[in-house]
């Protein structure tokens, strides 16, 4: 009787913790599509500005 209970117990704490993971796992595939997305955006300026040759300042020494 009082394992059933235990056991009850150790089941509601494995859903909470896939709970827990699954929304760390959404939490994590958003942050990378974001910056994906931006990593993208920044390629295509620099593509825009002709391939990524040195043109700006920093480069020219």
């Amino acid at each position: 009787e009082q394992n059933s209970g235990s056991s009850e117990e150790g089941k509601k704490e494995m859903d909470q913790i896939k709970g827990e993971n699954q929304r760390l796992r959404e939490d994590l595939e958003k942050k990378t599509g974001a910056l994906n997305e931006r990593i993208r955006d920044l390629n295509q300026k620099l593509a825009e500005q002709g391939g990524g040759k040195p043109t700006t300042g920093f480069f020219k020494r």
